[in-house]
């Protein structure tokens, strides 16, 4: 039987960002549960422009690598195509052998005001668009609004014009700020060091995307709402195989996707006990210690950055985050060498998530002065 080709699909993402790096590891995710694509990575706008243009392929993802001239194509295509955060008036209402999967830019903002109302009390609030109006910025700054004001509690914005450093300047202190995305909190901290408003001590300031390269090379670090842009790959690869199946219709309204919580850093982090994050990282190291742990993985469960978690270790703990999962993990193997003794040392290492038992045996020897066989001898 003659074998089926593999569906050529053109992926176009932005990836200097964490946005698309995101959207193409949650697509990568989806193609590793079995299905087979030709993958083609856009390059540039004329890569997928082009694309677009000769329709010789079976499908096409496209996320924030786009302009006018690709929407313009894409409302006139019958490729079977997913655009990801990117609405269907921009793309003439398109409904024929087309999805749309989107940030929840209402739970974004919901997020956001729930979390400066769970830190402290402020004195303001207040929205920063981003310089040109954005639909998805306008519903963040609805749902923050909604959520403050039950509370009492208005939010401001520039007027017009206003220079950021002076709005800054106006607002009643200590003053929450949520910019539209992170490069906005950017320029939000950028005009409070001219201004000369410290942060986090007079103004907290909250970004979206979480993209860690500008997080945290920037002084002071950005604390920022994550949206779950890996999941939003992975449901646009998912409608996409859809779309290859049926390819004459749609498939429904717009595919929302609610973020997964607010990454801590320096911007909001005075209102955060450094004392908790520690205490927090012992516990879900204590709890998980019976699997393999990377320090990365304690800081996502923690909702706090890496460096953030770094840095309270330093301030705070005798100990790195690295030493403590290391630590807490051979003094579980130690008790476990003496409940299990007539279980085999490498099982009992595999099963503790150690993939190379001899160096799991060089890390027992170093931290506790014998070998495991000598330790259970001893434990009679």
């Amino acid at each position: 039987m003659k074998r089926k080709n593999k569906p050529h699909i053109v992926v176009a993402l932005q990836l200097n960002g964490a946005t698309g790096r995101n959207e193409l590891l949650g697509i990568s995710q989806f193609l590793s549960h079995g299905k087979s694509w030709n993958l083609t990575l856009a390059q540039s706008l004329e890569d997928i422009n082009r694309t677009l243009a000769q329709g010789e392929v079976d499908g096409v993802i496209i996320g924030l690598l786009h302009d006018a001239r690709t929407l313009e194509l894409v409302a006139a295509s019958k490729i079977p195509t997913v655009l990801l955060d990117i609405g269907a008036d921009r793309v003439g209402n398109r409904r024929h052998a087309i999805a749309y999967v989107r940030n929840d830019d209402l739970g974004i903002g919901r997020m956001a005001a729930d979390f400066f109302l769970r830190i402290g009390q402020f004195r303001a609030y207040a929205f920063i668009h981003p310089s040109a109006p954005r639909p998805w910025a306008t519903l963040r700054e609805k749902a923050f609004r909604q959520t403050l004001r039950p509370r009492g509690l208005p939010v401001c914005r520039p007027h017009t014009d206003e220079d950021l450093g002076a709005f800054l300047r106006r607002l009643p202190k200590t003053a929450a700020v949520l910019a539209a995305w992170d490069r906005r909190a950017q320029d939000v901290l950028a005009a409070a060091r001219r201004a000369r408003i410290p942060v986090p001590e007079r103004l907290s300031v909250l970004g979206v995307d979480n993209d860690e390269i500008y997080c945290d090379n920037f002084n002071p670090a950005i604390s920022s709402v994550k949206p779950d842009h890996i999941r939003m790959g992975e449901a646009a690869a998912r409608q996409l195989a859809k779309l290859l199946k049926a390819p004459t219709r749609g498939v429904g309204e717009p595919l929302r996707l609610p973020p997964v919580g607010v990454v801590v850093r320096e911007s909001t982090a005075t209102t955060v006990s450094g004392a908790a994050i520690v205490s927090r990282a012992r516990a879900y190291v204590e709890a998980h210690a019976a699997r393999a742990l990377t320090p990365d993985e304690v800081a996502d469960a923690l909702h706090v950055s890496r460096r953030l978690l770094d840095k309270r270790f330093r301030e705070l703990a005798d100990v790195t985050v690295a030493e403590l999962i290391r630590d807490t993990r051979l003094r579980l193997l130690k008790a476990q060498l003496l409940r299990h003794r007539q279980r085999p040392i490498a099982v009992l290492t595999n099963e503790l998530g150690y993939a190379n038992p001899r160096a799991a045996k060089n890390l027992f020897r170093k931290a506790f002065g014998l070998t495991m066989r000598e330790w259970r001898r001893q434990g009679n």
